[in-house]
């Protein structure tokens, strides 16, 4: 299996720092901010961009992040000092701070747009808040005490689960919308630097990802046990993904020369699906409703249409026993 990678150019053909990038659940929605920069608005799969001066008087910012709903009438985009929310599909933003001017180092919304999740890493009130979109209403959702809930946010297409990790610290798990919270243990009971988390459908099946030994693990029965399904070669797993059905998942190393592994059989095994001749990615998006994704670095690629290699071997990485 092969992606068929396509440079997109929201801001022209110069290289910007992409990090925020995130999809509606067919791939259609496209929303992807600039460190430094600007935050783009693609409505048809990333062919044509609008740039959004709404959020922040187009002005220059810092962003870091963005999350998009299944239909992508939901968004959200945060940075260092600001987090910004639209419910009409980023026709009109508002500066949505939960919790005064800190960095909102990530966040995620459900598929149906009912529920977000963000997180802070910056100053002694560092905080995970979940947002009700439907009330407007933010509720600070603290597992233990405060930390640096940075990548590791993940939540379900209802919002009903969600996951949150520390650090380093350990790894947190609601059923209940973000009301109570309890620890889950991939490594037993162990800190680790926990980078990166997604839930299925099914509201069972959970990846989450740590980048000090580099490892991805995956729960079939919301957190109970857990299957070690992936190491990173270059030991720097820094992102994961992973589609509604939980048969889709992506994964970002960011050591050395950066590159993308996607799983098309639930984490059986893992192919490098990075783009030919780019080795600076900081930022992967996943559509929940599978084969279609975007990479960003120094420059943005949308990738779709998976089709079957035909030439070449096939590099297929397998967790080592």
């Amino acid at each position: 299996m092969s992606i068929n990678w396509n440079e997109i150019r929201p801001a022209g053909n110069s290289d910007y720092n992409w990090k925020g990038v995130s999809m509606s659940a067919n791939g259609s929605v496209v929303l992807a901010a600039v460190v430094g920069g600007r935050i783009y608005l693609s409505t048809d799969s990333g062919a044509n961009f609008t740039e959004l001066s709404s959020p922040a008087g187009g002005t220059n910012r810092n962003w870091i992040w963005t999350a998009v709903s299944g239909d992508g009438a939901v968004q959200l985009a945060g940075g260092a000092g600001f987090l910004y929310v639209s419910t009409d599909s980023g026709v009109n933003w508002a500066l949505n701070n939960p919790s005064g001017v800190r960095d909102y180092q990530g966040g995620v919304v459900s598929k149906d747009g009912s529920w977000a999740l963000v997180g802070s890493n910056t100053g002694t009130g560092n905080r995970v808040w979940r947002y009700e979109v439907a009330e407007d209403d933010w509720t600070t959702y603290i597992p233990v005490a405060a930390g640096d809930w940075r990548n590791c946010l993940g939540i379900s297409d209802d919002g009903s689960v969600m996951v949150a990790g520390n650090y380093p610290g350990r790894l947190y798990l609601s059923t209940d919308n973000g009301a109570n919270w309890s620890e889950i243990q991939p490594l037993g009971n162990n800190d680790s630097y926990w980078n990166g988390a997604a839930v299925a459908s099914d509201n069972q099946t959970i990846i989450v990802g740590q980048d000090d030994t580099s490892h991805l693990y995956k729960s079939i029965n919301q957190g109970s046990t857990w299957s070690d399904i992936f190491t990173d070669p270059d030991s720097y797993l820094n992102m994961v993904k992973m589609s509604s059905d939980g048969t889709q998942m992506m994964a970002l190393s960011i050591a050395g020369s950066h590159k993308v592994y996607l799983s098309n059989d639930s984490g059986v095994s893992f192919i490098n699906e990075t783009p030919v001749g780019v080795t600076v990615i900081n930022t992967i998006a996943l559509a929940r409703d599978k084969n279609k994704f975007v990479v960003g670095g120094n420059r943005l690629y949308y990738g779709n249409n998976i089709t079957r290699r035909t030439t070449g071997p096939l590099p297929i990485f397998y967790k080592v026993p």
